[in-house]
């Protein structure tokens, strides 16, 4: 784990070694964040211990809200799409919008009412993604930047909390705009398995090749290719 501070990698990486984070629990979801921080390779603005805690918490609660989330009803597109009006507005469908829903006034409500009333939205898998993910960050930081993205990242780091996307490569799919078919959002919830929405509740938690074999199921037989960027909790000093 570097820091943008003044400590060497080599120097913090020893310092939480010594706290016996190099490794992890796989029964302990804190332990497994915060060794996967340490190894990765990517920089996470961090200057004290109360900021590692803040982002280890983050993750956390996105990780506790994915068993929320898994109460949504999947869309099958724009059309179906329910939510309360009184704080959620629609979006034109854009694949480069972050979301298809965004808050009708203040956030923290929004997320409030989605996540005490999952039953009663239906959204799409990013929707349900990126929310959950955002509400994870506004609980442990009350902040309102709550989603930061790592454009190129390797395929095998992951760290819970984080989402990412596995794209459906197949050209019919795209020819058609068959919204329900481009991909599959997720997030990992630690122990190499990942959470997506789903029609069943009971296959919306696969492994990564679990999920490559859920898609190759679909329609014209998808062909799964997993994006490079993450979606993670952002972490601004500012917002604390």
């Amino acid at each position: 784990m570097k820091q943008y501070a003044s400590a060497s990698y080599a120097a913090d990486r020893k310092y939480y070694q010594y706290f016996g984070y190099s490794t992890y629990n796989r029964n302990d979801i804190n332990s497994e964040i915060l060794s996967k921080m340490i190894n990765s390779k990517r920089e996470f603005n961090i200057n004290n211990i109360d900021e590692i805690r803040i982002h280890v918490r983050a993750r956390f609660h996105t990780v506790f809200l994915t068993k929320k989330a898994a109460n949504f009803k999947l869309s099958h597109g724009l059309d179906d799409y329910k939510y309360n009006k009184n704080f959620w507005q629609n979006t034109k469908f854009d694949y480069n919008n972050s979301t298809n829903i965004i808050p009708y006034g203040v956030s923290s409500k929004a997320m409030r009412d989605m996540f005490r009333h999952p039953d009663q939205y239906t959204i799409g898998c990013r929707d349900a993604a990126i929310w959950t993910l955002k509400y994870g960050t506004y609980l442990a930081t009350g902040g309102t930047n709550l989603k930061l993205d790592d454009p190129v990242v390797d395929d095998s780091d992951w760290i819970p909390g984080e989402n990412g996307f596995i794209e459906n490569d197949n050209n019919i799919v795209k020819f058609l705009a068959y919204t329900q078919y481009l991909g599959e959002n997720i997030i990992y919830i630690g122990n190499n398995n990942f959470w997506g929405l789903a029609t069943n509740k009971e296959k919306q938690i696969n492994t990564m090749e679990g999920w490559f074999n859920v898609i190759k199921q679909w329609a014209w037989s998808g062909h799964p290719k997993l994006h490079k960027y993450r979606g993670r909790s952002q972490i601004n000093v500012a917002d604390l």
